[in-house]
């Protein structure tokens, strides 16, 4: 489950899924962060917002480690 969520379905600008993830972000434990790749009412929504916001993110966060969740889970030795 995630930690941290981004509420980007609701966003409207990256500004405002960037002020949901920071407080979360400046913990020193791994975190797992919620973004959506689609909208909650049907394909095809714009996702403009959540891309930038995840730019900026990695940009501003070089020595951090992003990963996926199948990632975390191989590395878990869980099934993926």
């Amino acid at each position: 489950m995630w930690s941290l969520t981004g509420y980007d379905w609701s966003a409207k600008s990256p500004e405002f899924i960037l002020d949901k993830l920071a407080p979360g972000l400046n913990s020193r434990r791994g975190e797992i962060a919620l973004l959506h790749d689609g909208g909650h009412l049907g394909f095809g929504a714009d996702r403009a917002h959540t891309v930038e916001a995840t730019r900026r993110l990695l940009e501003a966060n070089p020595g951090r480690r992003f990963i996926s969740v199948s990632e975390l889970s191989r590395e878990a030795g869980l099934p993926t």
